[in-house]
């Protein structure tokens, strides 16, 4: 459980330092990476208060009750919980923007943010400026308009997933895949 706590705060404070803007989206995702972006599915699960009561079968009850100690603490800890979500969110943007993920992951996460961009992008914004003040507006502005870098394309803002960047990735991909 401490161990638990302590990854936790880590990915927190280097949260906390992107929102302050004392550290850019694109050093701290050259030392995570997609090494912690293949692990983000099971954090989101225990970050995400929707998954508080789901006990999966295959899981032992010693296993199911860490899970719901560490939810109980983070419950407790919300401001944690939402940067680290937050966190998450901007390291997916930046592995998407760079494609550095298969394009069935880019694919998904995109169709993720049709439902929950939008709440993402807000949960960004005011998180930036209860840590900043009004004066860090556009800092907040810049970020939460960061994160469309994982969603699906849109003219308004000339930034996003391109369907047809997607068939030719996945195309190259599976090329890839079929030579190995």
């Amino acid at each position: 459980m401490d161990s638990t706590r302590n990854i936790f705060t880590l990915l927190n404070d280097l949260s906390i330092k992107i929102l302050k803007n004392q550290v850019n989206i694109s050093d701290v995702y050259s030392l995570l990476g997609t090494q912690m972006l293949r692990h983000s599915k099971p954090l989101r699960v225990l970050l995400d208060k929707r998954h508080v009561t789901i006990d999966s079968r295959w899981n032992s009850d010693e296993h199911n009750m860490i899970r719901r100690e560490i939810q109980d603490w983070l419950t407790y800890h919300d401001g944690i919980r939402r940067r680290v979500l937050i966190l998450i969110d901007l390291l997916w943007a930046e592995a998407v923007r760079l494609e550095d993920l298969p394009p069935y992951d880019i694919e998904s996460a995109a169709n993720a943010k049709k439902e929950t961009g939008y709440l993402n992008k807000e949960r960004v914004f005011n998180e930036c400026i209860k840590l900043n003040g009004l004066l860090s507006f556009f800092h907040a502005k810049k970020l939460s308009y960061f994160l469309k870098h994982a969603e699906y394309y849109d003219n308004c803002f000339n930034i996003g997933v391109k369907k047809e960047r997607l068939d030719y990735l996945d195309k190259k991909w599976t090329e890839y895949l079929l030579d190995r």
